[in-house]
């Protein structure tokens, strides 16, 4: 899991740039059902964090991915579901993403929409769009060796 410093970000920039009436977003550890009415939606997941501390330093660096799954009603063709992976993918595209008044969450180029080998076995047809990123911090009362 990234730390919540890092979910918010995620989260506040999807809310920012997302129209709900393309589909509700889902985070983590959030409601696991799909909508009733069948609706699209967004599901965020973070696969892959780890964290790091270059020598010498009191920066401390979180790395990882954020998988973005967007569910699009099944049978609806490609064309609208391409676009909207794009449309994620454009939110976060060679930008920083900010926590409190700083910009310290890098994202890096977004990944092209990725399509689930499940989407002949289920109600929604599901693309991802991975953001890698990086989250420099400080440890209070750190020092360097």
């Amino acid at each position: 899991m990234p730390s919540a410093a890092v979910e918010s970000a995620f989260r506040e920039r999807l809310e920012a740039n997302w129209d709900t009436a393309d589909g509700v977003i889902i985070g983590s550890n959030g409601v696991t059902e799909p909508p009733a009415d069948g609706s699209a939606f967004l599901l965020i997941q973070y696969p892959v964090v780890m964290n790091t501390r270059p020598m010498l330093t009191t920066k401390r660096f979180e790395e990882g991915a954020a998988r973005i799954l967007y569910n699009a009603e099944s049978g609806a063709g490609l064309s609208g579901p391409l676009a909207t992976a794009d449309t994620i993918a454009s939110v976060f595209r060679g930008d920083r993403l900010k926590i409190g008044s700083s910009l310290n969450v890098e994202v890096f180029e977004p990944s092209a929409p990725i399509i689930s080998d499940d989407n002949e076995e289920g109600n929604y047809f599901v693309l991802a769009v991975i953001v890698r990123y990086r989250y420099q911090f400080d440890v209070a009362g750190d020092s360097p060796p």
